[in-house]
């Protein structure tokens, strides 16, 4: 829904003391005429992640009528899961606020009537950003093998919301086995890859037998896939109900195979697309699996959660590293972990826990690899599921954990994964291993603040961390720390990382009513690295930018890096814009013609260029936060979208009382704004409108906008240097009535939010807040002026 600026709204404009300025005048860059600084992302950095957790789901719900399902797939509002062994596919979903159904389960057809088989152990994918469901099976018309998609956005008003499938294996040989039901195993996710097995008994040929993959990023078949697997020579796979459970292990999958004359362990390196590196294939005839009565393997994870190798869930618990020798079981193991049913899928695992389901005795089991004993608080009683079938992670709530099972009142429910009690019970559960990437390289080198940034602080009568280690024990020699007046703990002197590198923090919210949804944000420094960035977490950019001119040059400052630019090349247009990746290790540049041109990790997705017809320039980019796509946006409004970027809305056919001349993008990446040179604000997709600047009096156009750190607010700033913050966006200063030789042409926060700079059409910059000022281009001759200002 579009907000007209200022409709029906009160204009507040933040007016606070002026915060310490850098200016940049007068400060030199020894290679200005190179457009470009020498400077190198390294070094000691900020980092920062924000995780939402939602408020408690129900705690347990009873199955559909029609068909008990197997694994389940989540939406923040809903829980889906597939009927399993059936000849037909089938879908169904409870909304997670009350346990009841959102509708009616829906079979899925291709649209011409076709139906689908689904596997014993059908696991599905949900893509969060559109609502298309995914899951692996037979089309039963043609015996292909692939994966069908499911648009749960129109399943309430769509009894066939089928979206399309994605064939992965040749015609006629993914054939339903004697049950009848799809042979396809259970799937696993790897990196931005999903994958199953097509088992198919008999003698392997064709697409049989072999590695299916489908492409989560692009919502396609992998390059040259299936992969053939190595499961022995002159091998006659035997017909097994279900078919085998697979599980991934780092990058490797091993692939339970039963033969006519012996049990083979298969093993495929998703790196090389090969068989794994080692004694692959691996007898395993002597354990009885996988023919007996036992499901997937589970991990074994060293102190840290890195995975060493896997145990088969037998009575007996046999154990192999990851080049498939075998190696002791751990003591102890054996009374922990029991053996469990064919039909039991593959283990989650979070830090140094593996939680393995036991549909035999319909208990959850968990092993603590860190203390080499099995979890405080298990095994868990599944009180009133019957035939438990699998374990499922919570993509929102991270220490939730989620089980399917056969029947019983409570066949879906769900639990803390380190009390078993109810989900979102009792203190707020934090684990940094959440918020940092997964990688020895970006441990923490101190962790400095965590803030509960939803609720907001005065919507609880106080709160108080406390801190456990990375197994969920006690830090005794760290009291509880409450909560100061903006909901933050400063963790800088507690030193956590002596005592636990991924520690976790348990809130308390006194006052707070029913279990609310919270938003909490961590800081901590680290050694700068890519990997570090490639999720949810953010280096603050308080460490470089980056400024663009109207000719193409860009120039970098601090720990920005420059990776080229479009400086002496032919333009059709001026550039008007300049928009980093997430990690900072890209960026993009736009000209007004619409022309886009990609520099670093920055991929091109897309643009407009002289060919198109437009009926005004464009003058403003905005990346996604996923850095998968980007947005244009025109002087009257107009919006382009591309790559993973979606359309919102736009202002194209709205009169307007002055021209757009910049755009924000929400944190979601599910909506943006547009600023026009009056300071009106336009709204589209999530992100709210926080008021405007459109009928006041300016000293200057408004040039610019930022989105503040949540998304809950914004900063516009005009070519005085006056700054303007609506919604919770920090005012920290500003340059109006100051004597500046150029006019200021962009902003730029930081990721705490605490802070930002301005850049002028001379190359000034002045920091503010929490930022640096680094450089400028002041007093250097440039070719064109400066039109913005990235991280």
């Amino acid at each position: 829904m579009t907000t007209p600026s200022g409709a029906g709204r009160t204009v507040r404009r933040i007016i606070r003391p002026l915060l310490a300025v850098v200016i940049g005048a007068g400060v030199l860059l020894t290679a200005a005429a190179t457009s470009a600084s020498a400077a190198t992302t390294s070094g000691t950095v900020v980092y920062s992640a924000q995780i939402n957790l939602p408020a408690p789901p129900a705690s347990n719900f009873s199955g559909s009528a029609g068909g008990d399902g197997w694994g389940l797939a989540f939406t923040p509002d809903a829980v889906y899961n597939v009927f399993h062994h059936q000849s037909q596919l089938t879908v169904a979903c409870h909304l997670q606020t009350d346990a009841s159904s959102c509708w009616s389960p829906e079979t899925i057809t291709d649209g011409s009537g076709n139906q689908f088989s689904t596997p014993g152990m059908p696991g599905m994918w949900m893509d969060q950003a559109n609502g298309h469901l995914y899951v692996f099976a037979t089309r039963n018309v043609d015996a292909t093998g692939g994966v069908v998609c499911i648009d749960t956005t129109i399943a309430a008003t769509n009894t066939d919301p089928f979206c399309g499938f994605t064939a992965l294996t040749a015609v006629g040989d993914a054939p339903l086995d004697t049950w009848p039901m799809s042979g396809i195993t259970n799937p696993v996710v790897v990196g931005s890859n999903w994958y199953a097995f097509n088992y198919v008994a008999g003698t392997p040929s064709g697409t049989r037998d072999q590695l299916l993959c489908f492409s989560l990023a692009t919502q396609s078949a992998c390059p040259s896939q299936p992969y053939a697997v190595n499961i022995g020579s002159s091998p006659s796979v035997t017909d097994l109900n279900p078919s085998p459970g697979i599980a991934a292990f780092g990058n490797q999958i091993v692939i339970p195979v039963g033969l006519a004359a012996t049990e083979e362990l298969a093993c495929l390196d998703v790196t090389t697309n090969g068989n794994c590196t080692g004694s692959w294939p691996v007898d395993s005839t002597s354990t009885s699996y996988p023919s007996g009565t036992n499901g997937a393997p589970f991990p074994m994870l060293n102190a840290t959660g890195a995975a060493t190798g896997f145990c088969l869930p037998t009575t007996t618990d046999p154990c192999f590293a990851l080049d498939g020798t075998s190696v002791a079981t751990p003591a102890g193991m054996t009374s922990a972990v029991a053996a469990n049913n064919p039909w039991d899928g593959p283990a989650v695992t979070i830090g140094a826990r593996a939680y393995v389901v036991d549909g035999n005795n319909d208990n959850m089991d968990c092993w603590d690899y860190s203390t080499g004993a099995s979890c405080t608080n298990f095994p868990k009683p599944l009180v009133n599921s019957s035939y438990t079938y699998s374990v499922n992670a919570d993509p929102q709530r991270p220490t939730c954990l989620w089980t399917n099972a056969d029947n019983g009142s409570a066949q879906i429910q769900n639990f803390d994964a380190y009390t078993g009690g109810p989900c979102g019970q009792g203190a707020i559960r934090v684990l940094a291993a959440s918020l940092v990437a997964p990688s020895n390289a970006c441990i923490p080198a101190n962790y400095t603040n965590l803030q509960v940034i939803v609720p907001a602080r005065n919507q609880y009568t106080s709160g108080s961390v406390q801190f456990e280690d990375f197994s969920g024990n006690p830090l005794p020699s760290i009291p509880d720390q409450p909560l100061n007046n903006t909901g933050s703990v400063d963790l800088a002197p507690l030193n956590l990382t002596t005592l636990s590198p991924l520690p976790q923090f348990l809130i308390t919210l006194n006052g707070a009513g029913s279990p609310p949804e919270v938003d909490v944000k961590l800081t901590w420094t680290g050694t700068y690295s890519p990997a570090c960035t490639t999720g949810n977490q953010h280096v603050s950019n308080g460490q470089g930018y980056r400024l663009g001119a109207r000719d193409g040059g860009v120039f970098a400052f601090g720990a920005a890096a420059f990776f080229g630019s479009m400086t002496g090349k032919h333009l059709n247009g001026p550039m008007v814009g300049l928009a980093s990746t997430p990690d900072g290790g890209g960026y993009w540049q736009a000209a007004s013609d619409g022309g886009v041109f990609a520099f670093g990790d920055a991929t091109y997705h897309g643009g407009l260029g002289a060919s198109a017809h437009l009926n005004a320039p464009i003058v403003g980019i905005a990346s996604t936060p996923t850095g998968g796509g980007y947005w244009l946006v025109a002087a009257d409004g107009g919006v382009f979208a591309y790559g993973d970027a979606q359309f919102y809305g736009s202002a194209g056919s709205t009169r307007l009382a002055a021209p757009i001349v910049g755009m924000a993008a929400t944190p979601s990446g599910k909506g943006y704004w547009l600023v026009a040179a009056d300071g009106g604000v336009f709204a589209y997709g999530d992100a709210r409108f926080q008021g405007s600047m459109a009928g006041k009096a300016l000293a200057g156009p408004i040039v610019a906008m930022a989105a503040s750190a949540d998304g809950r607010g914004y900063l516009l700033v005009g070519s005085d240097g006056g700054v303007f913050a609506f919604g919770d966006a920090q005012f920290q200063g500003s340059m109006a009535g100051k004597s500046i030789s150029g006019s200021v042409s962009g902003i730029e926060t930081t990721s705490s939010g605490a802070g930002y700079w301005l850049d002028a059409t001379d190359g000034g910059v002045f920091a503010f807040g929490d930022t640096q000022f680094l450089g400028c281009m002041v007093g250097s001759p440039l070719n064109a002026p400066m039109e913005g200002i990235t991280g």
